[in-house]
């Protein structure tokens, strides 16, 4: 058999390992400050709704808005853009627009975008109101309704709307994961 083991190679060598558990630690610690400090901070990194650009240019619109106003006007439902929003982050980019309530314009979208009903107290619908834009003030809705396309979370892109049954408004929010 080898030598004997002594204790103070038993402590060296345990003493190397926890250097190289420090090493990385300190590595890894060194990287996410770095990362946080590039981004503006973690939330910022990967997305900020509080930060929204408006959208005034029909050309910068996402597709799925295109094809939804297209699809409108060929069906001759009026459709009254109230207002476009867009935030982008490292991770994805969100578009955010309100109209004017229409049955047609509801049925529209349910038929588009294959949306159905959500209740009001789901995880989709927490999330829709983690991600309210700042620019516009929260609607004081009795009975909000939400849809949700029947996709969401599973695809790289999805839609949900909240149609503010009191003001006749639908707001759509339209995530595109990259």
């Amino acid at each position: 058999m080898g030598a004997p083991v002594k204790s103070n190679d038993l402590e060296s060598t345990e003493n190397d390992r926890n250097r190289g558990c420090q090493f990385s630690l300190r590595a890894l610690l060194a990287t996410g400050i770095a990362m946080a400090l590039f981004c503006g901070g973690f939330r910022a990194c990967f997305i900020n709704p509080r930060l929204p650009k408006v959208v005034a240019d029909p050309s910068d619109f996402p597709v799925e808005l295109t094809e939804f106003l297209e699809e409108a006007e060929e069906e001759q439902i009026e459709v009254t853009l109230l207002s476009v929003l867009r935030t982008s982050s490292f991770l994805r980019e969100d578009y955010h627009w309100q109209t004017d309530a229409s049955p047609e314009l509801i049925d529209l979208a349910t038929r588009l975008w294959e949306m159905k009903p959500t209740a009001g107290g789901s995880a989709p619908v927490q999330t829709f109101w983690e991600y309210w834009p700042s620019r516009w003030a929260r609607p004081e809705c009795k009975k909000p309704e939400f849809l949700i396309s029947s996709y969401w979370w599973e695809a790289d892109w999805g839609v949900m709307a909240m149609h503010d049954t009191d003001n006749h408004r639908l707001y759509f929010w339209l995530i595109h994961d990259f």
